[in-house]
C-alpha cells in the first residue's frame, strides 16, 4: 500500500507540491485523507485538498468528518451507478 501511495506521489505532480508544502511534517494525515476518499478521481481529490488547506485553521471538524462536497459527490455516484443498473447498464 505505501508504494500505490508513493506512485500517486509520483504521477500526480499537482498532489506531490501539495504534500510537499503541507503535509510533510504530517505524513500521516495526508495518507488518512487519501483513505478517506479513494475511489474518487483525481480532480475531485484534488478538489479536496485544495479545500482543506484554503481553510487549514479555520476548521477542525473537517479533520473528524468529510466535507458536505466529497458526501454529495459520492451519494451522487452511488445513485447513478443504481440509474444505471435499472436501465440494464453496467453498475
Amino acid at each position: 500500500m505505501k508504494t500505490v501511495k508513493v506512485l500517486i506521489l509520483k504521477t500526480i505532480p499537482k498532489l506531490k507540491a501539495i504534500f510537499d508544502k503541507y503535509y510533510s511534517s504530517n505524513p500521516r494525515k495526508f495518507i488518512e485523507i487519501l483513505n478517506n476518499n479513494k475511489g474518487l478521481s483525481v480532480d475531485l481529490l484534488l478538489d479536496i485538498f485544495e479545500e482543506l488547506i484554503k481553510n487549514k485553521g479555520k476548521i477542525k471538524a473537517i479533520d473528524v468528518i468529510s466535507s458536505e462536497t466529497t458526501v454529495d459527490i459520492k451519494t451522487l455516484e452511488i445513485l447513478s451507478g443504481y440509474s444505471d443498473m435499472a436501465k440494464g447498464g453496467d453498475f
